[in-house]
């Protein structure tokens, strides 16, 4: 039977679930010919998003021309500039939106500040056409556009909000009755919980249950849906952990606890982090692999929910 829940490809129509402000937000950007920055982590629905606003254009009848750039494979800043040199900004008075997927892939450049500064430059008076900037690595396009500033007051930031909980567990429930299984709200909302509402690990968790059953989903067939999930992102985990030092599992281990202070003499004591100096360096290194984050208020967090179960589940069982 063909999957129900769509993880594979991007999310269109009735499969594009809640994100009614975000969408709004960037057809808006794109309307007034305005740039927009996304950057969230790994399959959490930037490119639906980008793909439903650039049709919510044409629904509009606002005629563009979409040139996309995926950055995955370009490493050197001449590759970059040969494809931008056969889409000039300035053509035909068309309206061209630029959308550069993995922007912070620039900083694997070995001339990346060059790089950006020439952008930065050719860009600035760029009032016809816009730019989406997006990208995967959180911390790298934050170290871009917050810390050294590039493009600074080019861009609006799109940030997401968790996927609704409502319209995540009224999918689920309805797409189990279209072929006759049920699933109760209670367990739809336990598959939700479970990974934050993240829309790939959800449907991935969903799928399973759906292909375990022909009647009733029950908490042993959610058991085994998530044991499933974490045994396919096992190794990836594994390596995760393998690239970290003790020191880095140390303070790995108090953001995993819910320690915000990190640099406190207690924390400090209590992880055994030596010293407030290595906890600064110790930051720095978590962040740079994409490992945690912090927010506005600068509490930190693991980015991945899938990840933090994982760690629960198999690596911090014991308390320090």
């Amino acid at each position: 039977m063909e999957a129900p829940f769509t993880y594979n490809s991007l999310a269109l129509d009735n499969q594009f679930l809640s994100r009614k402000k975000e969408l709004n937000q960037l057809i808006n950007i794109l309307k007034e010919r305005k740039n927009a920055l996304i950057y969230e982590p790994y399959r959490t629905g930037k490119r639906s998003l980008i793909n439903m606003a650039l049709k919510g254009l044409a629904k509009e009848n606002i005629p563009y021309r979409l040139c996309h750039i995926d950055m995955l494979n370009i490493t050197q800043s001449k590759e970059l500039f040969s494809i931008l040199e056969k889409h000039p900004t300035q053509q035909d008075d068309v309206y061209t939106i630029y959308w550069i997927e993995e922007f912070q892939n620039i900083l694997r450049f070995e001339d990346y500040d060059k790089t950006l500064l020439q952008l930065e430059k050719h860009w600035e008076n760029d009032c016809q056409n816009s730019y989406i900037l997006s990208g995967s690595m959180v911390n790298a396009m934050k170290y871009i556009f917050e810390d050294k500033k590039y493009f600074y007051h080019f861009a609006d930031v799109v940030k997401f909000t968790p996927i609704e909980e409502k319209a995540a567990t009224d999918m689920i429930i309805k797409t189990f009755l279209k072929v006759g299984r049920v699933v109760e709200h209670k367990h739809a909302e336990r598959m939700y919980e479970t990974v934050d509402g993240h829309p790939w690990y959800l449907w991935q968790i969903s799928n399973t249950a759906f292909h375990l059953t022909k009647g009733y989903i029950n908490d042993k067939l959610i058991d085994e849906s998530i044991d499933s999930l974490l045994i396919v992102y096992d190794v990836k985990f594994r390596e995760t952990i393998n690239s970290l030092s003790n020191y880095q599992i140390s303070l790995l281990r108090a953001i995993f606890d819910g320690e915000t202070k990190l640099s406190s003499v207690e924390c400090i004591e209590k992880y055994h982090l030596n010293s407030s100096a290595n906890v600064k360096r110790l930051k720095e290194a978590l962040t740079k692999k994409e490992v945690v984050a912090f927010n506005e208020q600068d509490i930190p967090y693991i980015i991945d929910p899938l990840f933090r179960l994982w760690l629960k589940r198999f690596f911090f069982k014991e308390t320090i």
